[in-house]
């Protein structure tokens, strides 16, 4: 087996976390070797994956045929006198001609306060947002409560209120997973259970009904390591998770490892295989794909920075992840958001020193981005969960 390398920090920043101060590196072993996968076809084309407020990759399919003519962002927290207070309410903005954003205006505010939680928009049916750390309403919103596994949907476009459905399981709730959509179901990976508990375990539900919405989830497989805040991306039949982090010898860990799986028909995942790395380690990133290539945005790099680099990943013949670096954001920042949309990637939100309302919009044309700030939130936010439609 390869061995997989991660960078060692002693204790971690994730907004609720301390900042580090120094770092190693160490081997652990990985989930297998390199090759090429099967499986069902179960990806759609020209699928775009919004970054969950953990900066995590949260799927957020954009439909090729229609453009998407609103953006959306939900939950999160922000910083007030020193202090992280959770962000209840949500608020969408129309994307226009030239892809700038109008005016930020209220959208349905969500059931439970939640921040770091999965977002999942699934095309034609409705967008779930499962776990995360909130308290429920009429809770104080400051500080984080346990992690939470409880799952809310909203059907329609635009969504309507939140609906309940059934939780992620006992013992299944987390916080900084990502999620996504792939065939006809819903899944979530990894996550946190505590500031230093990880998960391992792969959640899938199927989206069905009418209206449709999120069945009984089950167990269909295991991450090749417990870890929490990276990327989670379906392309075609296959699924990549990317970087992220999880607990080494000594501490903290960050890794620039890459793994790809794909699905049986009963969504069982088969055994996960390594698909190159990233170009440094990276966690509390922002990922998007444009259906045939991957764009990870800033999250941190390190011990203590957080960065505004871009990379984009390609899939070669063997289905590995190529990646070349494009056009830095113009602002550093961690736990953002991202959203492609209309051919153009959006960096949505996120923290460096404090919490930041930026948000820019990507011209993409091959290898670069131009990038360009847009109509920022009515309140800064990070670790929010994002999406057009």
């Amino acid at each position: 087996m390869t061995p997989m390398r991660f960078l060692i920090v002693p204790a971690a920043l994730a907004l609720a976390m301390l900042v580090p101060a120094a770092c190693a590196s160490f081997d652990a072993s990985d989930g297998g070797d390199a090759g090429t996968l099967g499986g069902q076809d179960g990806g759609r084309d020209g699928e775009s994956d919004g970054g969950g407020g953990d900066g995590a990759a949260d799927a957020a399919p954009e439909a090729a045929a229609v453009p998407a003519t609103k953006l959306y962002v939900f939950g999160g927290v922000t910083n007030v006198d020193g202090f992280e207070q959770h962000v209840l309410e949500a608020r969408r903005a129309s994307i226009l001609a030239d892809g700038s954003l109008g005016p930020w205006e209220p959208a349905p505010a969500l059931d439970i306060i939640r921040s770091y939680m999965t977002t999942v928009d699934v095309p034609g049916g409705p967008l779930v947002i499962a776990g995360g750390n909130g308290r429920s309403i009429g809770q104080p919103q400051s500080g984080f409560t346990s992690t939470r596994e409880d799952v809310g949907v909203a059907a329609g476009d635009p969504p309507g209120a939140w609906q309940g459905a059934p939780g992620l399981g006992l013992n299944s709730g987390r916080w900084a997973a990502p999620g996504t959509f792939m065939g006809d179901r819903v899944y979530v990976g990894g996550g946190r259970v505590s500031d230093t508990g990880f998960n391992d375990s792969v959640v899938a539900a199927p989206i069905s009904g009418t209206p449709s919405t999120v069945q009984p989830w089950k167990v269909v497989g295991t991450l090749p390591v417990a870890m929490s805040d990276f990327g989670l991306v379906a392309l075609g039949s296959r699924l990549y998770a990317l970087g992220g982090a999880g607990r080494g010898d000594g501490g903290f860990a960050i890794t620039a490892s890459t793994w790809m799986t794909s699905h049986g028909p009963d969504a069982s995942l088969t055994p996960w295989i390594t698909a190159g790395s990233l170009p440094k380690p990276l966690w509390a990133f922002g990922v998007v794909t444009d259906g045939s290539r991957v764009f990870v945005l800033g999250g941190d790099d390190s011990a203590s920075d957080a960065t505004n680099s871009v990379f984009i990943g390609s899939p070669n013949a063997t289905q590995q992840l190529a990646w070349e670096p494009s056009t830095p954001m113009r602002v550093v920042r961690r736990h953002l958001c991202a959203v492609f949309a209309n051919g153009r990637v959006y960096a949505i939100g996120g923290a460096d020193a404090t919490v930041t309302a930026v948000v820019e919009v990507g011209e993409v044309n091959g290898m670069s981005i131009t990038w360009r700030d847009t109509t920022p939130l009515p309140v800064a936010r990070s670790a929010m969960g994002c999406m057009a439609r």
